[in-house]
């Protein structure tokens, strides 16, 4: 690691109080995008890549399904579809990575003159060669499986007590008949 020493301190100083970061629109947009590497983290449901209509389907028929009333069902059902379109992504990821791993075994079988690759050992060898993003992406798949179970239970509770409060009680037996 290197030591900051009094020589060139200031050099370095002068340099960080030169960076300013991106000026323009474009650039501030470009470098906003600078951490994103899968979009499971992302702070943006839809990410670059990924189709705004078919999110906004996907919303529109989950909400016709689960029929909020108030904001705080349908921030719920918001969260659902978020958790939703994640996995989706999650999923998608995770056939990418299988796709390019066995491709890439092929490749190499081919280059070296290796045993044929089959369907049984190209898997084989993708799990084994993305082993590590598989079990990452399985952790993001169960944190967003949980978050979903955890707002549609929530939801069904909310609505549940909601559906109570607007059933009529029948009073009429419990009112006793005083024209006798």
């Amino acid at each position: 690691m290197a030591r900051l020493i009094p020589e060139n301190s200031g050099a370095i100083r002068s340099r960080v109080i030169k960076q300013t970061g991106p000026r323009t629109a474009r650039g501030k947009a470009a470098s906003s995008r600078n951490a994103l590497k899968n979009g499971l983290r992302s702070t943006e449901i839809v990410i670059p890549g990924e189709n705004p209509r078919a999110f906004n389907d996907l919303l529109q028929d989950i909400r016709g399904d689960l029929d909020p009333v108030g904001p705080v069902e349908a921030e719920l059902v918001d969260h659902i579809v978020s958790c939703m379109w994640r996995l989706r992504r999650a999923r998608h990821i995770e056939m990418s990575i299988y796709h390019f791993e066995c491709a890439e075994q092929v490749r190499r079988a081919e280059e070296y003159e290796m045993v044929p690759v089959t369907d049984r050992t190209a898997t084989g060898r993708q799990y084994r060669a993305g082993a590590g993003a598989i079990e990452t992406l399985l952790r993001y798949e169960t944190k967003f499986e949980r978050s979903l179970d955890r707002a549609m239970d929530r939801l069904k509770e909310l609505q549940s007590a909601r559906i109570a409060d607007l059933e009529p009680i029948d009073v009429s037996a419990e009112i006793e008949d005083t024209s006798r």
